[in-house]
């Protein structure tokens, strides 16, 4: 008998972790494609930064709403990171998988808005000012725009390929994860 309720508890843990790391799969899943696909709409809308400069009045919403869209999602990133990782450290018991989560994270909130996407509103906000009028000497208002023309493609790029890694680092961890 006593070791009929030993099974049927063992059971029961095992059904309710079981549970718990589909729950907090989903969870990291929807977080990790969320940011890429609202990181990666942000990536088309720097693309148009040059125009901007210019005073293409369209470029300017989308770009507002891109950001806006990512800041969510970023904030949310920072606020529940540990608690991801703590999920994934106590319901998978594999350290790997933790580790392996926290630089995942690491990667999109240093390596990639840190590095690039904090770089873009940087140079929105200068564009902002161009567009508004703000700078009154001509020169330094076409130095501007000339230096944010010849920089935003191959920062694109850059942040282009550090999305590429994040999305093919994201998806085997995905996999390994799966309950």
């Amino acid at each position: 008998m006593e070791e009929l309720v030993a099974t049927i508890l063992a059971d029961s843990k095992s059904a309710e972790r079981e549970s718990k790391r589909r729950q907090y799969y989903l969870q990291i899943s929807r977080t990790l494609n969320e940011y890429l696909l609202r990181a990666k709409n942000l990536r088309d809308a720097f693309r148009y930064l040059p125009d901007l400069a210019y005073g293409n009045k369209r470029i300017a919403q989308d770009l507002s709403n891109a950001i806006a869209q990512y800041n969510q999602v970023v904030d949310s990133m920072k606020i529940n990171q540990d608690a991801l990782v703590e999920e994934v450290s106590v319901n998978w018991q594999k350290p790997d998988l933790a580790r392996n989560l926290r630089e995942i994270l690491r990667y999109a909130l240093l390596d990639i808005h840190e590095t690039d996407i904090i770089v873009f509103n940087e140079m929105h906000a200068k564009i902002i000012t161009i567009v508004k009028g703000s700078i009154k000497d001509e020169q330094e208002m076409e130095a501007a725009k000339m230096n944010i023309k010849a920089t935003v493609p191959g920062r694109v790029e850059t942040l282009n390929a550090k999305l590429v890694q994040l999305e093919r680092n994201s998806l085997a961890f995905l996999d390994a994860l799966k309950p």
